[in-house]
């Protein structure tokens, strides 16, 4: 094998500057994927997948493809440092610079072993920082190699690229770059893992089947780390999620037990009364081209996935003949996919910015409150979309591709936060309000039962209350004229010494003239002579239950409370005694745990 050398122009000293590029470790190995993607792309190639090991015991990283390999006679532009405007073109690794940023600052050594699809030879390609001396520098290539063999890795496809990158800087301010955190800090629930963050960038490519990549991390005792299981991470289309509002699979337009929203009392009073509100714009544009009132109502009605592709026409005249393709949506019930709540922006079917988001960061573009609605945290907090920037006259990646130029941003946010407030956020925020609101419901009356049977629990096992027993009791309401069924769970109250005994009462409530975090209740019972002569004002931390409990679900909680104290006061002889042991009663419940 004869090693040949190849001269580079001086300018390239830049590649030191890279060691210490401010970036991420998603951007860099984005680098390395946008290049495997482009060479599939170039020759039409179907699917291909890329590895990306990082082997701390080997002090090595590997990137390898099968995709179509480099060009013998493409070398040169392979390892220099940029492309001219003639050489950029329209593809993903148009700058020339991403490849050779991404090693450098992964390491000094850059080797590059390929096979391209129309060679009958492989070759490696070899570019060393340390030797970056004087006017020119050089790089070597070598022709006629075994992939396999040279470079330490095995490789069996009939082309592709293995890319290794050595000489760590692991001895150097920059060392954490290696630790297994880096990779795999974290966790899919919060939206930090590296995974997560490839797959959303290459979300496209993927869901089409065209790409699919494996991510591994061996640690100095050559282990596999990056996996829960101590195997390597496969980003593959059952990865990339549908978080839109859809009756697919956990069909979101139902609620308990496959109870539809359509059939609730809300929904018939708020839906007809909206509709008929905007009866007489339904085929009216919205704002958005493309997209008028009466396809939101026709796709809400029906019950389809609650997702909407148009386009954007920017006010500036300038713009004004470009279309920006606009597609957005509001996420369903599963709340694990908040984290992707924003706009991801796509140039050439690649994400430019993307989530997911975490408590820390937002990733997504229009991710903050009030972004499009001042009254409803549904339709900030919801919302999803897609916009696609690829006319580069007016829409120009930076040279990391986590971005783009212009003042053209902020006229795209203008647009939809315009129509959004103006026209949009009425109509969705009801939508959502249906959908969600008898799911909340649900879940409250779930912590209200749990509550109850927690808290009679208590009271029997200590006695609180003498000769009386509490059991939870579930109740059904149902709305008249509808199906809206609703279960609750309250108490039953029965005397020790005659279980026949149930007691009960009726009250008022009036809170009009107090704060929000106090009750009032008038009692008629019959245990004060049917007069209203108890009045207690509560707090919802004071009995021990469970932080957030709302006002509603405070209510039926409280109330048979009031059951309870009224029963015990049933052996008092007098007001004194039972004003007595009101206070102790409270004492006991005060420190219920």
């Amino acid at each position: 094998m004869l090693e040949n050398k190849n001269k580079i122009p001086r300018t390239n000293r830049e590649f030191l500057g890279y060691i210490d590029k401010t970036t991420s470790h998603i951007y860099m190995i984005s680098e390395f994927i946008d290049n495997s993607i482009q060479s599939a792309l170039d020759y039409k190639k179907d699917h291909i997948n890329v590895n990306v090991i990082i082997n701390m015991k080997e002090e090595c990283i590997y990137i390898v493809d099968n995709a179509c390999g480099i060009p013998y006679e493409s070398r040169n532009v392979a390892i220099k440092n940029g492309k001219s405007e003639l050489e950029q073109g329209e593809s993903l690794n148009k700058f020339g610079v991403g490849m050779k940023m991404a090693a450098i600052w992964f390491g000094k050594r850059l080797t590059i072993y390929t096979k391209h699809i129309n060679d009958n030879f492989a070759y490696s390609i070899k570019l060393d920082v340390d030797q970056l001396e004087g006017e020119d520098f050089y790089f070597t290539d070598i022709k006629n190699i075994d992939m396999s063999k040279e470079s330490g890795f095995k490789f069996e496809y009939n082309s592709g690229t293995i890319i290794k990158i050595d000489k760590l800087h692991t001895n150097s301010v920059h060392s954490g770059r290696y630790e297994s955190r880096m990779y795999k800090k974290g966790s899919k629930e919060n939206g930090k893992a590296l995974e997560e963050q490839l797959a959303c960038r290459y979300a496209r490519f993927i869901r089409k089947g065209m790409l699919s990549i494996n991510l591994s991390y061996i640690n100095k005792k050559g282990q596999e780390e990056m996996g829960n299981d101590n195997r390597s991470v496969d980003i593959t289309q059952a990865m990339i999620p549908n978080p839109y509002i859809s009756p697919y699979d956990k069909n979101d337009y139902e609620y308990s037990n496959g109870k539809n929203i359509n059939s609730t009392r809300e929904y018939k009073e708020i839906f007809g009364k909206l509709k008929e509100q905007y009866f007489n714009k339904l085929n009216e544009n919205v704002g958005f081209e493309g997209l008028t009132y009466g396809d939101i109502f026709e796709t809400f009605e029906n019950q389809k996935e609650l997702k909407f592709s148009c386009f954007i026409v920017l006010n500036d005249d300038k713009y004004k003949k470009f279309k920006i393709p606009f597609t957005f949506g509001f996420i369903g019930k599963n709340d694990i996919f908040l984290k992707y709540n924003g706009l991801s922006v796509y140039q050439d079917n690649r994400a430019i910015i993307a989530g997911p988001n975490t408590t820390q960061t937002n990733l997504t573009w229009m991710k903050y409150d009030k972004a499009l609605s001042g009254k409803s945290h549904y339709v900030n907090n919801r919302f999803i979309g897609e916009i696609d920037l690829n006319d580069k006259k007016i829409f120009r990646v930076d040279n990391n591709k986590m971005g783009f130029h212009g003042t053209v941003k902020e006229d795209i946010e203008y647009v939809i936060e315009k129509t959004f407030k103006n026209n949009l956020s009425e109509i969705f925020r009801n939508f959502l309000e249906l959908i969600f609101h008898k799911d909340e419901q649900v879940r409250s009356d779930k912590e209200i039962k749990t509550e109850i049977e927690r808290f009679s629990k208590i009271l029997n096992k200590n006695n609180t209350l003498e000769n009386i027993d509490i059991e939870p009791e579930e109740l059904t309401m149902i709305e008249p004229g509808t199906d809206d069924e609703r279960t609750i769970t309250s108490f039953i109250i029965k005397d020790k010494k005659d279980s026949d005994n149930i007691y009960s009462l009726t009250y008022n409530i009036n809170n009009s003239e107090f704060e929000d975090d106090k009750k009032i209740f008038k009692i008629d019972n019959k245990f004060l002579d049917n007069r209203q002569l108890l009045v207690l004002n509560i707090n919802k931390d004071f009995y021990g239950f469970k932080k957030g409990v709302k006002d509603e679900a405070l209510l039926v909680l409280i109330n048979p409370i009031v059951n309870l104290i009224l029963c015990s006061l049933s052996d008092c002889k007098n007001n004194e005694e039972r004003i007595e042991k009101i206070h102790n009663i409270v004492d006991m419940f005060h420190n219920v745990k």
